[in-house]
């Protein structure tokens, strides 16, 4: 572990609970709560991450902030997305939203330091509620920065 990582996390750390506090009071509903796991297909890393889901007044459209972890072989991914979703209205079981937002990448390079790079989110998902009240999904999301790539994820909701 480099000496930049510690400094990296701290960072995204403070980015994502200063856009929790920003975006908490917009939600009219209950929120959610999940954690996802996939791959970073850009060089296969794993990606981990979590997420709090804050229904708007309307209940197709949320507001998803979320942080994810990277962790790659000589360079380390933090992800700070602010996020907004709109579930699509099909004749399905299955809840289908698409959404987009902003993305900042906090990457720290084994031995070359870190940087921070500004993105963009293109997302596509799916998921279903269950009886227990747990909702598993998919999700794709396309990360267009510096540093572009697409994640695979699965996730449980909450």
């Amino acid at each position: 572990m480099s000496r930049t990582q510690p400094q990296t996390r701290g960072r995204a750390v403070v980015v994502a609970l200063a856009l929790l506090a920003a975006a908490a009071p917009a939600a009219a509903a209950d929120p959610s709560f999940g954690l996802h796991a996939g791959v970073w297909t850009d060089d296969g890393d794993p990606v981990v991450g979590v997420e709090i889901v804050l229904p708007l007044d309307d209940p197709r459209w949320a507001i998803v902030p979320s942080v994810e972890y990277v962790p790659g072989d000589g360079v380390d991914r933090w992800i700070v997305n602010a996020d907004g979703t709109y579930e699509l209205d099909l004749d399905t079981k299955a809840e289908i939203w698409v959404g987009g937002g902003l993305a900042i990448l906090f990457t720290d390079h084994e031995r070359h330091g870190s940087d921070t790079n500004l993105g963009a989110n293109l997302l596509a998902g799916a998921g279903i509620a269950t009886s227990s009240g747990l909702y598993p999904y998919v999700q794709g999301k396309v990360v267009i920065s510096e540093d572009s790539a697409l994640a695979l994820v699965l996730g449980l909701r909450f």
